[in-house]
């Protein structure tokens, strides 16, 4: 199987990719998580944000907190005074406790230089948030980290405005359903990964893909089985929940340098 870990870039280089984190052993999407990802090799994390009542870009896969907090409404409903009050850690464990949610720009500060990071961008209960990019950029081209983070999104018009406010910014569309054009539409826009659903992954696919130039990175499968066929399909990486499975069996595989 091709490999992409002759490239010194690290975007291009075979990507052990935690899933909101390390899902499977800390609560999605938090400071633990992230760290945790860290800990057990991930070299980029997974995150998702929506943003607050007040403009604040919020790291949380719902659009609501009601499921990883003790507090309920839609995000877009609340401040952000609001959101950090509530707990997003007590749900997974006792030990997590008191865990907070996270702002975009604290993981930025905190964790940028130590590991590449995916930033999904979602939509809330009305659509997609009108200035979500426009923040997004500048938390960004702020920080300096241009290179160090990629955006994604189930949202085309998210990833077409990204392309127009931050023209050196890697772009990947995300996919579960079956989309036919989705090689196409991803070179005609200027985005440079593709991150579908493991069961539209095939290595005809896949080598259509890196003969047009894009990376692929399947998700989310947590057993090695589903894993090992992804890498067998030739893909750049795997979203994954468990990112110590995922880096063992890569390892083991070759496409992986310890």
């Amino acid at each position: 199987m091709a490999s992409t870990i002759q490239h010194s870039e690290p975007m291009k280089e075979f990507i052990v990719l935690g899933h909101r984190g390390a899902k499977g052993h800390a609560p999605e999407n938090t400071m633990p998580s992230f760290y945790k990802a860290i800990e057990l090799g991930a070299n980029m994390f997974e995150l998702d944000i929506h943003m607050s009542r007040d403009g604040v870009l919020v790291v949380m896969h719902d659009k609501t907190v009601d499921r990883t907090t003790n507090g309920t409404g839609k995000v877009s409903d609340l401040t952000w005074d609001e959101i950090q009050r509530l707990d997003a850690g007590s749900w997974f464990g006792p030990e997590f406790a008191g865990t907070k949610v996270p702002r975009l720009e604290e993981v930025f500060e905190e964790l940028a230089d130590k590991i590449l990071i995916d930033v999904e961008i979602k939509a809330g209960e009305e659509g997609p948030y009108p200035g979500i990019v426009d923040r997004l950029v500048d938390l960004v081209k702020g920080a300096g980290i241009t290179e160090r983070v990629l955006i994604t999104s189930f949202h085309p018009q998210y990833l077409k405005e990204a392309r127009a406010k931050l023209p050196g910014a890697q772009l990947g569309l995300i996919f579960d359903k079956e989309r036919p054009d989705a090689i196409g539409e991803a070179v005609a826009e200027g985005w440079q990964v593709l991150h579908p659903h493991l069961r539209w992954v095939t290595k005809e696919w896949v080598e259509e893909a890196h003969a047009a130039g894009l990376l692929v990175r399947g998700w989310n499968p947590n057993e090695v089985e589903p894993m090992r066929r992804l890498i067998e399909a030739g893909v750049d990486g795997v979203g994954t929940d468990f990112p110590e499975r995922l880096r063992a069996l890569a390892v083991e595989m070759g496409v992986l340098r310890v």
